[in-house]
C-alpha cells in the first residue's frame, strides 16, 4: 500500500543569549547566563497529505514556553520567502520542551520579562528566525512516509516523574485511598514512529509530562534539559546519520506537565528537591536516557 503522507524532518541551533540576561523558567534575579552547557535546538517535522495537500508542521524548541509574539513572528517568517505557498497559522503548532535553563526576554509581556528586565531582541530574532527556517527546510525534504503511532506506560520504578502537590491531587473527587507521588501522574509517553517509503526509521515524535528542571536555577548556563538530551540520545542510538545521508530527528515534546517534576528528593545542602541523583547534570542525562530507551 502506498503512503498517504510525505513527510520532512529538519533541525536547527537556537543557541543564543546576551551576556547578563536572565535564564527564563526560574523567575529568579539571579539566575542570569554565563555561558552554554548544551546547545539549544529546534526539531520540526512536516506532513502532507498526498490526497488533497493539506499540510501541517510540528517543532519543539529548547525553550521554557513558547510566548504569542514569538509563535507569530515564526508565521510571519514562513510566508516571508514563499508567499504563494504561505503557511496558515492553525497549521503550524510550536512546542516548548519547558526547560528552565532557557534564555528569556522573548516575549512583550512585562510579568515574563521583569527578571529580564526587557525584551532582548537579538535573541528573539535569532530564535524566530531558524525556527523558521528549520520548518521551511522539513518542508523541502518531504518526502513519502508513514507514521505509526505506539504508547508505553513507563513504570513508577524509573525516576521519570513524580507529583509535586500531593495535597491539591488528593483534593480531586475521583482519587480515593493511598497515593505516592510516582503514581500520582500519567506516565504513559506516546510515540509517533516515522519511516520512510522503504521502512527505514527516519525519525520519531514523544510525548510525556514532566518538567524539565533537572537542571536548577543555581547554575549559570544554558541547558535544554531532559527532553533536549533525550532527542539527542534517541537520535544518536539509532545512528545518527541515516544511508541517505540525512539526520535522524527526534521531537520529545511535553504534554501537561502542571505539577508533574522528575525532583522528588529533598537536598539539605541546596535547600530544594532535586532528582535521583545529586549532580544535576547527571540527573537530566540519566532521565534522558531513560525517555529515549522507552
Amino acid at each position: 500500500e502506498a503512503p498517504a503522507w510525505d513527510i520532512g524532518l529538519a533541525q536547527g541551533d537556537i543557541t543564543a543569549w546576551e551576556p547578563g540576561m536572565a535564564m527564563d523558567g526560574w523567575g529568579r534575579f539571579d539566575h542570569r547566563v554565563r555561558g552554554i552547557a548544551e546547545r539549544l535546538m529546534v526539531r520540526a517535522m512536516v506532513v502532507r497529505d498526498r490526497a488533497d495537500g493539506g499540510r501541517v508542521a510540528l517543532a519543539v524548541l529548547d525553550l521554557m514556553a513558547i510566548p504569542l509574539l514569538l509563535r507569530q513572528a515564526v508565521v510571519e517568517r514562513l510566508a516571508t520567502p514563499r508567499p504563494e505557498r504561505a503557511w496558515h497559522p492553525h497549521d503550524v503548532m510550536l512546542l516548548a520542551t519547558h526547560t528552565h535553563s532557557a534564555p528569556s526576554g522573548l516575549t512583550d509581556s512585562p510579568f515574563y520579562n521583569s527578571v529580564n528586565f526587557g525584551f532582548a531582541p537579538d535573541v528573539f530574532d535569532h530564535v524566530a528566525g531558524v525556527t523558521a527556517d528549520t520548518i521551511l527546510r522539513a518542508e523541502d525534504g518531504l518526502r513519502p512516509g508513514r507514521i505509526r503511532p505506539g504508547r508505553v506506560r513507563i513504570p513508577a520504578s524509573e525516576p521519570v516523574a513524580f507529583n509535586r502537590s500531593l495535597l491539591a491531587h488528593r483534593a480531586n473527587a475521583d482519587v480515593t485511598g493511598p497515593l505516592s507521588a510516582e503514581d500520582a501522574v500519567d506516565r504513559e509517553m506516546i510515540v509517533l514512529r516515522i519511516d520512510d517509503a522503504a521502512g527505514v526509521e527516519v525519525g520519531a515524535v514523544s510525548f510525556l509530562a514532566s518538567h524539565g528542571t533537572t537542571v536548577h536555577g543555581d547554575r549559570p548556563l544554558l541547558h535544554p534539559d531532559h527532553k533536549g538530551l533525550a532527542a539527542e540520545r534517541l537520535a544518536r542510538l539509532r545512528g545518527g546519520t541515516l544511508p541517505d545521508g540525512s539526520s535522524y530527528v527526534a521531537l520529545f515534546a511535553q504534554t501537561c506537565a502542571g505539577d508533574v517534576t522528575p525532583n522528588h528528593r529533598p537536598s539539605v545542602a541546596r535547600g530544594f528537591h532535586v532528582a535521583a541523583w545529586d549532580d544535576d547534570e547527571e540527573s537530566a542525562r540519566r532521565i534522558a536516557e531513560i525517555e529515549a530507551r522507552h
